[in-house]
């Protein structure tokens, strides 16, 4: 599982990171619920658990820049 915090991949049945000891959880992405990393499936509704729990980070947006040229 990939700590949602440095990214260090850590063994699936570890319940923080080994690297800078972050909590790691897989949020359902049906109903929001937090479940243990060892889960596949949600404890709550049953739906499938691909991605550790995301964690807001401070990443500034990416712009997009259009350049118009005119033609003399």
């Amino acid at each position: 599982m990939k700590c949602p915090n440095c990214q260090t991949v850590n063994p699936d049945n570890q319940k923080f990171c080994g690297k800078c000891g972050a909590k790691l959880e897989r949020v359902c992405p049906n109903c929001g619920i937090s479940n243990p990393p060892e889960y596949d499936y949600c404890g709550e509704c049953g739906a499938t658990l691909t991605e550790p729990i995301s964690t807001p980070t401070s990443e500034a947006p990416q712009l997009k820049v259009r350049v118009l040229l005119k033609q003399c």
